[in-house]
């Protein structure tokens, strides 16, 4: 651990940029710490910012290869794009929906993807991967959009039966009197309910 409670910066860039060169100033110096000599070398931009974190919007899908070898990777793809006349390669992990779905090239192929990902280096050339489902849009929307839940439904609460048996005295204390006030005041609890039943009994 060096350091923690960072996020990713995810620099937004172009195809312009990320395809670019940029010259760098490099200085030789002596024991005193004075330029000796100072030279100019070129850089790709890619090359310079290799695994750091970008953010790339507007990218065509123009072709798309899914891995297809018996491996983990089966269902991976890479996905050849075209932005302002600039080749992007984006590769990605096995995307699955929450229901186990695998994302597949016609989802991908021929639409306006934006991406986030971590710049790497794979078979001579640079490419952003990704690394989960929420780090690709497609036409701005999710690529699996998510699905609402389903409302459970409430049970119904079982009324006990009553019986029609009454007391000789006249009184309500049979078991019809009892269940009868539970039905009507569900909201009073069992125990109240058993208490006014053994009062009436008393009476």
């Amino acid at each position: 651990m060096i350091e923690k409670n960072h996020s990713a910066a995810n620099v937004e860039t172009t195809a312009e940029t990320y395809t670019s060169t940029v010259d760098v100033k490099i200085n030789e110096y002596n024991e005193d710490g004075e330029v000796v000599n100072s030279t100019t070398k070129k850089y790709k931009y890619a090359e310079l910012a290799m695994n750091t974190s970008l953010t790339m919007k507007g990218l065509y899908v123009k072709d798309v290869y899914t891995t297809q070898n018996g491996g983990d990777n089966d269902g991976a793809m890479t996905l050849t794009c075209l932005s302002d006349g600039k080749t992007i390669t984006v590769r990605t992990i096995v995307l699955r929906s929450a229901d186990g779905r695998v994302a597949t090239e016609d989802m991908l192929k021929g639409k306006i993807i934006d991406v986030t990902g971590i710049i790497e280096y794979f078979s001579g050339d640079y490419q952003i991967k990704i690394l989960s489902n929420g780090a690709i849009k497609v036409d701005g929307e999710p690529l699996f959009p998510p699905v609402a839940p389903t409302p459970s439904t409430p049970s119904t609460p079982t009324v006990p039966e009553t019986s029609d048996t009454t007391s000789d005295s006249g009184d309500d204390t049979s078991a019809s009197g009892c269940f009868g006030a539970i039905g009507v005041s569900a909201m009073i609890p069992m125990a109240a309910a058993a208490f006014v039943c053994l009062k009436k009994r008393k009476n």
